[in-house]
């Protein structure tokens, strides 16, 4: 075993290391927070009603997992702040770009539409989507606030 570095770590450059007994203690404290439980997407998806109204199904870190139910057209907008990840859970989203060519998606596909780029979603059919984003994402970007606007999801038990 190689003796521990009499410099500090600042010295060095390198990142503390957890001793055993530190990561025990960081891992029993993760274990009682509020996110261990599992998340059924059957349930989660069976919740609600409403098209264009994403929900909160769990967060990790700063970011949200959002289920939604879509049908029809989205608003044309953007984020220019993050990136947004599309997983289409069932039914056909068709994503479209003003500077490329259109994505569809299926069922187990997915999609990242980088930060900055305008897009609108199209569900071709009754669609289910999981996004990933950051929990503060407007779901309308940068377009004018509307009805389909949803500023705080709600988060589902």
């Amino acid at each position: 075993m190689t003796p521990p570095d009499p410099r500090s770590d600042a010295e060095t450059g390198r990142l503390r290391r957890f001793d055993a007994l530190s990561t025990q203690r960081l891992s029993a404290a993760a274990a009682s927070g509020p996110y261990m439980e599992p998340v059924n997407l059957d349930e989660s998806f069976a919740s609600f009603d409403e098209t264009w109204a994403p929900r909160i199904a769990a967060e990790l870190n700063d970011y949200a997992v959002k289920v939604a139910k879509l049908d029809g057209e989205f608003v044309w907008h953007a984020h220019d702040e993050t990136d947004e990840l599309f997983l289409v859970r069932d039914g056909r989203l068709r994503i479209e770009f003003r500077d490329r060519d259109d994505a569809v998606l299926g069922s187990g596909d997915l999609l990242v539409v980088p930060r900055g780029v305008e897009h609108r979603p199209v569900a071709l059919e009754p669609t289910e989507v999981l996004l990933v984003e950051p929990t503060e994402t407007l779901n309308t970007g940068d377009a004018e606030a509307s009805d389909l606007t949803h500023g705080d999801p709600e988060r589902l038990s």
